[in-house]
C-alpha cells in the first residue's frame, strides 16, 4: 500500500493536484450519490480502521462534498500509521490551504518536497507556498497616476443670467462675468494600502491617500489642488439566519480634506462616518450611512461649520445584462457661525452601469440636489438652489498598465439669488497608469477632483 500511494504522487503530479482544488460539486443528484458512498465506506471502516484505500476514498469523497475538516481528519489518521505518504502530505497541504490555515499547509507542503517529486508537482507546492507568503502579509498595496483635459463651457464658473437684483435694485452683469470656455489639464495621484486584520470574519483596514491638480489655460484663479487622507475600518459581521440582510458590513472611517484654490487655502474638513449594509439577495445590497463633517472655510469664516447628514442606497445587480443599477438618497444639515450660511441639502441619484464589448465600460447617472437656506443672505435675499446633473462615462483597459476614461457632463445651476445661478457642460479624458511599482494587484482608484471643483463653484 505505501508503494501504491507514493506512485500516487507521480502518476498524479497535475491532474490529481488539480483536483484538490476543483470547486465543490453542487449536482443534487452528485451529492447524493457521494453522501451514500461515503456512508458506505464509513460503515466499512468500523470494521477495518486502518485500510489506507477505504480512508483515502472517504478522504476524496468528503473534498468533494465541502467537508474539508472531515478530509483533513481522514488523512492525519493514515499519516498515524504510514508517516511516509508524500501525496498525503500534498493533499493536506492544499485542504489546509483551502481553510486558510497556512502555518498547518506550510508544514505539510515542504514536508511533501523533502521526497523530492517530479517538477511539475514541485512547480505547484512552490505556486502554493508563494500565495501562502502573499497571503499572511498583512497589506495590500493599489495606486495609479492619471493625466488627462477637461473642456468646460464655464471655465470661470460665470453666472448664467443677465440682470440680478442686489438690496432690490437690478443689475446687468457683465459680459466677463458671464460663463466663459476654458480648457484644463488634470494630474492626480492615488495611493491604497488594504490591511488584512487576520480576522475569522476577514476584517480590514484601508487607508488612502490622494493628490489632484487641475489647471486651466486662461482662468488661474480658478485652479484647483486637493489632497485627501482617509482611514476606513470594515467589519464583516457573522450573518444570522432570520436576519434580513445577508453577509451585514459595518464600515467605521474618517477622512480629511483640504482644497487650494489658485494655490491659496480655500477648505478644510474633517469627516466621520459609519456605514452599514447588506444584502437582500444576490441581486440587491442595501446600504446606510451617516456621518459629521467639520469644514473650515480660510476665506470666509462665517462659511464655515459642521455638516450632519446621512445617506441611503440600494444597488441591483442584472447579471443576465453585465449591468448594476444605483439608487441613491442623502440629506445634509449645515450649521455655519452665520444663520444666513445655513442649509439643508437633499439630493437624489440614479445611475446605472454596463460592461460592453472589447473591455469597455459605460456609466450614466442623473442627480437632482436642492439647496435651502434658513435665513435671507444680507443684501441679496433668501437662497434656494436647484441643481441638475447629467453624467456620460466610457472607459477601456488598452494594456495590462494603462485604462482610458472619457466622460461627458452637464450642469444646470437654477437659484433664486442670480449670482449663483451656473450653467456649465464639460467633456474630458483621462489616461490612467496602473503599474506604477513593485506591487502586484491593481485597480481603478476614483478620481476625485470634480467633487471638489462643484464644492468651489456652488459656494
Amino acid at each position: 500500500m505505501k508503494k501504491y500511494i507514493i506512485l500516487l504522487l507521480f502518476l498524479f503530479s497535475v491532474d490529481g493536484f488539480a483536483a484538490n482544488v476543483a470547486p465543490v460539486i453542487t449536482d443534487p443528484v452528485q451529492i447524493e450519490a457521494a453522501e451514500d458512498e461515503r456512508e458506505k465506506i464509513f460503515a466499512q471502516l468500523i470494521e477495518d480502521p486502518t485500510n489506507l484505500d477505504q480512508l483515502f476514498k472517504y478522504a476524496n469523497l468528503s473534498i468533494l462534498l465541502g467537508d474539508l475538516e472531515a478530509a483533513i481528519g481522514v488523512l492525519e489518521q493514515m499519516l498515524i500509521y504510514e508517516p511516509d505518504l508524500p501525496r498525503i502530505k500534498l493533499e493536506l497541504g492544499v485542504l489546509y490551504f483551502r481553510l486558510g490555515a497556512f502555518a498547518s499547509a506550510k508544514l505539510y507542503l515542504n514536508s511533501a518536497k523533502q521526497y523530492d517529486p517530479p517538477t511539475e508537482v514541485m512547480e505547484k507546492v512552490d505556486d502554493f507556498l508563494e500565495a501562502i507568503s502573499e497571503e499572511e502579509e498583512p497589506f495590500e498595496f493599489e495606486h495609479l497616476i492619471s493625466g488627462g483635459f477637461n473642456f468646460a463651457t464655464n471655465g470661470n464658473s460665470g453666472i448664467n443670467v443677465d440682470i440680478i437684483e442686489i438690496a432690490g435694485f437690478p443689475l446687468e452683469v457683465s459680459e466677463d462675468s458671464k460663463g466663459i470656455a476654458d480648457v484644463s489639464q488634470l494630474m492626480s495621484y492615488s495611493f491604497k494600502a488594504t490591511q488584512d486584520l487576520r480576522h475569522p470574519r476577514g476584517d480590514t483596514i484601508t487607508h488612502f491617500i490622494s493628490f489632484s491638480d487641475q489647471r486651466l489655460n486662461s482662468f488661474h484663479q480658478f485652479d484647483i489642488s486637493t489632497a485627501v487622507l482617509s482611514i476606513n475600518r470594515i467589519f464583516n459581521l457573522q450573518g444570522n439566519p432570520d436576519f434580513f440582510l445577508t453577509r451585514p458590513v459595518i464600515s467605521l472611517g474618517g477622512t480629511g480634506f483640504k482644497v487650494l484654490l489658485a494655490d491659496k487655502s480655500l477648505l478644510s474638513s474633517s469627516r466621520l462616518a459609519m456605514d452599514f449594509g447588506g444584502s437582500t439577495s444576490d441581486k440587491n445590497y442595501l446600504s446606510l450611512g451617516v456621518y459629521i463633517d467639520n469644514r473650515n472655510f480660510n476665506r470666509n469664516g462665517d462659511k464655515s461649520g459642521q455638516i450632519t447628514g446621512f445617506e441611503v442606497g440600494n444597488n441591483l445587480l442584472f447579471s443576465q445584462y453585465d449591468s448594476v443599477l444605483e439608487l441613491k438618497y442623502s440629506f445634509d444639515k449645515f450649521h455655519a457661525k452665520v444663520p444666513w450660511e445655513d442649509y439643508n441639502l437633499n439630493s437624489f441619484e440614479i445611475s446605472g452601469s454596463k460592461k460592453l464589448k472589447k473591455n469597455w465600460n459605460m456609466k450614466a447617472s442623473l442627480s437632482y440636489k436642492q439647496r435651502s437656506h434658513n435665513e435671507p443672505l444680507p443684501t441679496f435675499g433668501t437662497r434656494k438652489d436647484k441643481v441638475n446633473s447629467l453624467d456620460f462615462g466610457f472607459s477601456k483597459l488598452l494594456h495590462p498598465c494603462w485604462f482610458t476614461k472619457f466622460n461627458l457632463n452637464f450642469i444646470n445651476t437654477k437659484s433664486k439669488v442670480g449670482i449663483f445661478q451656473r450653467k456649465n457642460n464639460q467633456l474630458g479624458m483621462e489616461y490612467s497608469y496602473l503599474c506604477l511599482g513593485p506591487f502586484r494587484k491593481w485597480s481603478y482608484l476614483s478620481y476625485t477632483l470634480p467633487y471638489y471643483y462643484s464644492l468651489v463653484t456652488e459656494q
